[in-house]
This record gives C-alpha cells, sequence and structure tokens, in this order.
C-alpha cells in the first residue's frame, strides 16, 4: 500500500479520526477503581465477593467463612474483605480484595453468575434457562450490567424477564467508592 499517494489521503484521515474516537473513549476501564464490598443501601445487603467463584465453583475461604448458628438457623456468613479493586485486563475483569488494613486477600477475575464480559463499552453477562414445573415453565432471560455513575459509585443492575410476568424486574445495587 502506498501511503503517498493522493488517494490515500481520505482513509488516513478516516483512520486518525477513528483513533481519536476510540481516545477518548473510556470504554470499560470507566469502571476501574475501589469500592467498598458491601453495597450502600437497605438490607439484604449484597458484597462484591459473591460475584467470583474458585475454580471448584465455591466461594473463596479467604473472603468468606461459614459457621453454624448456635440455635440451629442459618449459617452465620462474615465477609473478610472490606473493599475491592476493580481492574479492566485484556481477558476480563479483575477483582482484587483488601481487609480493613489493606493486606491484600484474594485476587479473582469477575466470573459469577457468568463471565462478564466487556460489550458496546460496559461489563455485562447474560444467561437464559427455563424455570418453573409443568406447564408453568418459560425462558427466562437475565442480564447483568455494570456501571459507573455520576457519584462515582459502581452500579450493578440485574435484569430478569419472565414472560409469565407483567414486567421486567430490575435490581439495583451500588458499591460506594473508596477515597
Amino acid at each position: 500500500m502506498d501511503v503517498l499517494r493522493p488517494r490515500a489521503v481520505p482513509p488516513l484521515v478516516l483512520l486518525a479520526l477513528c483513533a481519536g474516537a476510540f481516545a477518548a473513549d473510556p470504554g470499560c476501564g470507566a469502571i476501574d477503581g475501589t469500592y467498598r464490598n458491601a453495597d450502600t443501601k437497605d438490607p439484604p445487603v449484597r458484597y462484591l465477593d459473591f460475584y467470583v467463584r474458585t475454580p471448584s465453583g465455591r466461594l473463596d475461604p479467604n473472603l468468606v467463612s461459614a459457621e453454624d448458628s448456635p440455635d440451629g438457623g442459618r449459617l452465620k456468613v462474615t465477609h473478610k474483605s472490606a473493599s475491592a479493586t476493580l481492574a479492566t485486563k485484556p481477558d476480563g475483569l479483575s477483582i482484587e480484595f483488601r481487609d480493613d488494613k489493606g493486606s491484600v486477600l484474594a485476587t479473582h477475575f469477575m466470573n459469577f453468575p457468568r463471565r462478564w464480559t466487556c460489550k458496546g463499552g460496559q461489563y455485562q453477562w447474560e444467561d437464559e434457562s427455563y424455570h418453573g414445573l409443568g406447564s408453568n415453565t418459560a425462558l427466562v432471560k437475565t442480564r447483568g450490567f455494570l456501571a459507573r455513575s455520576p457519584a462515582d459509585e459502581l452500579v450493578l443492575t440485574e435484569d430478569r424477564d419472565d414472560p409469565r410476568e407483567q414486567v421486567i424486574k430490575r435490581a439495583e445495587v451500588r458499591f460506594a467508592p473508596v477515597k
């Protein structure tokens, strides 16, 4: 390809403009930062450490411990992490958990309930599965999204589309930034 001919100038100009547009778009890296492990809303409290799993599919014991309740009820779950740092990497969304003293507890790729992938400038996952029993079954579509709010909070949104219901159910969780 000869880049010095007059016909080569328009493609080169277009390429330069596109490169500038890609550089101006922060893309999926816009959510990179450090956030509290627990959300900021009323109960039930959600935790970022629930969105990662070990290779065996379990919660990481470096992040979460569970012990039997003295009254025989539910397990008592203790979250060891105080903050989580998200970082966009070429092979996915990395999340590093730290305790309240700043020591690293574990580093994982965000992979639950499905692996989070960058699409259209944001991280998301999608799932389709059948729910129900007998003749009351339906293909339920669920999608999760991660974004950063104007207040620098990490916003995790989950949409559940069940054709047996009239509306798409949306759940939103916000994780405050650590300053």
